[in-house]
């Protein structure tokens, strides 16, 4: 009896012990469930939280739409979506990773504001203040910048695709390595403005005066200058592949090793400029102006394509989910804004591309190439990058929770407001990048090298 009565109670405990570990796992998957479903709720309560600390206004103000005060307000990563801004203070406040997209700003004081990697799409900044504001890494596409001020404000790796920029003034401003890709900058004042490195290709600059702006190292492939000054400028290396520069002034301008193959530079002004090794793909200076220039080794070559079959299609808002692409040479390119999910691109080219806002969530990319991109906005969300180059690249705003970097170099990169939320990083190089605004919570980073 005593035997049988030990093994029953055994039996008991452990259906006791099986159903509360049921009940336990039932728990959990409900509360990670309601988690990542509020997760947008978490950020705005949060949001609020942070406004009550500042000790400013109400917990309500934001839903009652009464904002007015928000000077030095610590708001890192909050989610103010659609929120009416418009004319309220925020000078000085601290946005940095800030989801601020579609949100009313119209006229709001924003100077000295830091804005490190905010997502400001479709944002209203009509006649905003947005002086010696920190923008470095922000989102600023189909925002409204119209008759804003960003004098001495900082937009290095800032996307500004699709920004409507009329009357903006960009006095003094740093934008090196920012993408203005398409813009149309023809009524804008660029006066010592800092754009090395920027992508405007296919920009319009028509009779923009730039003589007073470093564009060392720039992009202007397909640009349209049209009367452009550009006078006495470093523009050395710089591709000015199919731009058209009819009747631009380039005096006495460094041109060193610059493409202008396909270039229209019919009337334009070439004296005395530096066209050494400048390379042509036929009679591009035939109608020039090149008096007392240095036209000396210059370089006949067509323009090549070494794409690799397999990646020609990807172009800008491609669709090819789940598609192989992995060994695929697509240096270069420009495929932004595409939905590649579940891609293959394991040990794939993609050096120097153009892959903004591009959605990678669940892709294979291991030891792949990514190093010198734009991937700003990207989608990375459980992406496979282990072995992965993503050195010397802007990553400013990208969604990597979850993803394994393992072994990765992002040596040099932008993280401006990434989100690293459980993101694998053990022995990934992270030397010399910049981070601010990013949220590494849960994230594995043993023997990550910093």
């Amino acid at each position: 009896l005593n035997y049988s009565y030990h093994i029953n109670m055994k039996m008991n405990k452990t259906f006791i012990y099986a159903g509360l570990g049921s009940l336990l796992v039932i728990f959990c998957v409900f509360t990670i469930s309601t988690t990542t479903y509020n997760i947008e709720y978490v950020q705005y309560s949060a949001a609020l939280g942070n406004i009550e600390e500042c000790k400013k206004l109400k917990v309500e103000s934001i839903v009652s739409g009464d904002i007015k005060d928000l000077a030095g307000c610590k708001l890192i990563g909050a989610n103010l979506r659609n929120a009416d801004l418009s004319g309220a203070d925020l000078s000085e406040t601290d946005l940095r990773g800030a989801d601020l997209t579609g949100a009313d700003m119209k006229g709001a004081n924003l100077h000295g504001a830091i804005l490190y990697g905010a997502d400001l799409r479709e944002a209203d900044l009509y006649k905003a203040d947005l002086t010696d504001a920190i923008l470095n890494g922000a989102n600023l596409r189909d925002a409204v910048l119209e008759s804003a001020k960003l004098n001495n404000a900082k937009l290095q790796y800032a996307k500004l695709y699709k920004t409507i920029l009329a009357d903006t003034e960009f006095v003094n401003v740093d934008a090196r390595k920012a993408n203005f890709c398409g813009q149309d900058l023809s009524d804008n004042i660029f006066f010592k403005a800092n754009l090395s490195g920027a992508d405007l290709a296919y920009s319009d600059l028509a009779y923009v005066q730039l003589k007073n702006t470093n564009l060392s190292n720039s992009l202007l492939k397909g640009a349209y200058l049209v009367g452009a000054d550009l006078s006495n400028q470093d523009l050395r290396d710089i591709n000015f592949r199919g731009a058209n520069l009819f009747g631009a002034n380039l005096e006495g301008a460094d041109l060193t090793g610059a493409d202008m193959r396909g270039a229209n530079l019919i009337n334009a002004n070439l004296k005395y400029a530096n066209l050494e090794k400048v390379k042509l793909s036929g009679g591009e200076f035939d109608k020039a102006d090149t008096e007392g220039a240095n036209i000396t080794e210059i370089i006949y070559e067509e323009v090549k394509n070494q794409i690799s079959p397999n990646a020609k299609k990807l172009q800008k808002k491609s669709n090819f989910p789940g598609e192989n692409f992995s060994y695929a040479n697509a240096s270069g390119k420009n495929f932004s804004e595409s939905n590649l999910s579940g891609a293959d691109f394991s040990n794939a080219n993609l050096k120097n591309s153009s892959m903004s806002e591009v959605n990678f969530s669940y892709a294979d990319l291991t030891n792949a190439n990514l190093s010198g991109s734009d991937l700003l906005g990207a989608d990375f969300v459980g992406a496979d990058l282990d072995g992965a180059d993503l050195s010397n690249t802007n990553l400013s705003g990208v969604d990597l929770s979850g993803a394994n970097l393992k072994n990765a170099n992002l040596k040099n990169s932008k993280l401006f407001g990434a989100k690293l939320f459980g993101t694998i990083l053990e022995n990934a190089d992270l030397s010399f990048s910049q981070i601010e605004g990013s949220d590494f919570s849960g994230s594995r980073m043993q023997q990550v090298i910093l």
